[in-house]
Formats: structure tokens, C-alpha cells, sequence
């Protein structure tokens, strides 16, 4: 009896909370995502294995002699940083970006992507340099060289290049690129890459683009895996932001591949 009383409560739980979802909770939708990228020992192993591929190209890259110091260049969020603790806010709350993420910021104690830390240590060791370029507002800068500094991570002062005006980071990657040679970047997004991706608003043309450049993975850049937001996220809206949470409910379920 006390079986089929569980069981008919977790029914009516479940049902309970799909209705929320279809209703009005923004944030429900992404609940399993931010899961999985906590507490998934997958999550994790993927992040090592990102890692572990990076420190073999930085060896491979090394064999070669080139003219001008060698950089790696890192997107942060969610590549170096672990910032699941705010999505996390954000589905208990139902309270989206930006309200709350100074304050997450300003925290400074985002914790290390799994492997993150290790890698770096190990670049600077080969004598390669290391910038960060990242979204985060420049207004951040004082609180985001505070976290990294905490977690252990090689800072050198000039080396942090956060967004000012443009949200495209290929300025800042052709800055870097004028007086050093990029041989490796990572990031969780696309868009953290050269401006292969800039611009392209369509799910068809960033699956064209990855095709094109699928040689390029795993040799020139390493993906981390981020399936809580993104640009893939934004196009699955259509990039329409107008859009109420039933509408975006609607929008998930209309993409989904069934053959």
C-alpha cells in the first residue's frame, strides 16, 4: 500500500511539475542541464578529456620552432570557471540574467572546470603564455582576477581581455595575434573561436561550419561541454527574446528531430 501510495504521489509530482513548466517557470527547462553539469561524472570526465587533448597539441605545437612566443587563448566562463551555482540560482529563484549576476560575480568563488587548472599550470610551465579573453564586462575585471588568483590559475597582468563594447572577440584574438602566435584555443561556445562563427544566426549554417572545419578540432580548438546556454540556445528561440515561457516551451518542443 505504501508502494502505490509513492508511487501515485510522485505521479502527480511529475505531471505538476510539467504543467509548471508549460505555464510560466522559465527556468525548469534547463534544470536537468545544469544537473548534468554538476553532478554528472560524465560532465567531468568530459571536461578532463578537453584537457587532456589540450595538453597533447601544446606538445605536438611545441616540437615546432616558431618565430614569436607561443599563447593559448581560453574563453572563461564555463571553460575555466564554473558558474553552474548561478544557473542553479536562477531555477530555485526564477530570477534570470542579468538580476543576480553581479552579485554572483562579485563573489569571486566560482569554482575550477574539472582539469582546468592543472592544463594551465602546465602551459605556463612549457613557456607558453596564456590570455583570457572573455564577455565578462570589463567593469568585472577586479573580481574576476580575484577568482582566478584564488584557484591557482597563471595571471600576468594584461593577459585578462574583457569585453569593453563588442561582444565578437576576434578584435582581441587579432591584438594578441600581432605580437604572438596563437596555437591553441578553448572555449565552451562557438563563438569563442575565430570569426568562423561571428554572424551566423541559423542552426544549418553553425552544423555547415562545424563540418567545414572539422579538421580544426581537436588540433586548433578544444570544446568544452556546456549544455546549459550558448548560442546553440539562442537559436533554438530563434534568437527572439520577446518569447513568454510557454512560447519558449512550444519553441524546444518544435525543434526536437524525431527521425
Amino acid at each position: 500500500m505504501n508502494k502505490l501510495i509513492f508511487l501515485a504521489l510522485l505521479t502527480v509530482a511529475l505531471i505538476s511539475c510539467a504543467h509548471q513548466d508549460k505555464s510560466g517557470d522559465p527556468f525548469e527547462s534547463y534544470t536537468n542541464a545544469a544537473l548534468w553539469f554538476q553532478k554528472s561524472a560524465e560532465a567531468r570526465a568530459l571536461s578532463y578529456q578537453s584537457y587532456n587533448i589540450a595538453r597533447q597539441v601544446i606538445e605536438q605545437k611545441l616540437k615546432v620552432k616558431r618565430k614569436l612566443t607561443p599563447v593559448v587563448v581560453l574563453d572563461l566562463d564555463e571553460t575555466v570557471l564554473d558558474n553552474s551555482p548561478y544557473q542553479a540560482r536562477e531555477i530555485v529563484t526564477g530570477k534570470g540574467y542579468p538580476i543576480g549576476w553581479k552579485e554572483w560575480l562579485e563573489e569571486a568563488n566560482a569554482h575550477a572546470i574539472a582539469g582546468a587548472i592543472d592544463f594551465l599550470n602546465f602551459v605556463k610551465g612549457r613557456g607558453v603564455e596564456i590570455f583570457y579573453v572573455s564577455n565578462r564586462r570589463q567593469k568585472y575585471f577586479d573580481v574576476t582576477k580575484s577568482n582566478l588568483l584564488k584557484l591557482g590559475a597563471p595571471f600576468k597582468e594584461g593577459h585578462l581581455l574583457l569585453r569593453k563594447e563588442k561582444s565578437s572577440k576576434e578584435e582581441r584574438r587579432q591584438t594578441i595575434a600581432k605580437n604572438y602566435e596563437i596555437i591553441l584555443m578553448l572555449g565552451d561556445n562557438l563563438n569563442d573561436f575565430p570569426p568562423h562563427f561571428d554572424g551566423i544566426d541559423t542552426i544549418k549554417r553553425r552544423f555547415e561550419q562545424v563540418d567545414r572545419l572539422s579538421a580544426k578540432f581537436g588540433v586548433d580548438y578544444v570544446v568544452l561541454p556546456n549544455p546549459m546556454y550558448g548560442k546553440w540556445l539562442e537559436l533554438i528561440y530563434d534568437n527572439d527574446y520577446s518569447l513568454n515561457p510557454a512560447e519558449r516551451y512550444q519553441r524546444r518542443r518544435s525543434k526536437l528531430r524525431m527521425k
